[in-house]
């Protein structure tokens, strides 16, 4: 979904699930970034933490990927439903895309169906970000 959101606003993509970039390497920890991304309109290199999932991401791992970021000289994105590190991130340089639900591949439709309507979670299938997302 990231990457597709990404694409969409031409942006490329560098890199996926590393720890490093432009001969800088984060040795901390054993986290990596989801996806670096340039956007060659704006100039401007991308670092992305993508959490799809309903439970929030804990802040100390918002924190490393922040110095992570810092590493690389590149701007921090969360993707992700949490809303609680918002101003912290924001605070520190970085921007969250926030989603309103968690997002499933469209091919897992069968399985979303039933949960959507038995347990009225905030889920939903889609091959494409929805712009009332967020």
């Amino acid at each position: 979904m990231a990457r597709t959101e990404l694409q969409s606003k031409k942006s490329t993509i560098i890199d996926e699930h590393t720890n490093n970039y432009k001969n800088r390497t984060w040795r901390k920890s054993n986290h990596t970034l989801d996806i670096i991304a340039t956007d060659k309109i704006k100039k401007l290199t991308v670092g992305m933490g993508i959490k799809n999932s309903l439970d929030d991401i804990p802040k100390k791992e918002v924190k490393i990927k922040l110095k992570m970021r810092k590493t690389f000289r590149i701007k921090p994105i969360f993707a992700c439903r949490f809303r609680y590190h918002k101003k912290y991130v924001s605070e520190n340089g970085g921007f969250c895309w926030n989603f309103k639900q968690q997002t499933y591949p469209e091919n897992k439709a069968s399985f979303v169906k039933p949960l959507q309507g038995r347990l009225n979670l905030p889920i939903t299938a889609s091959s494409k970000i929805s712009r009332d997302c967020c």
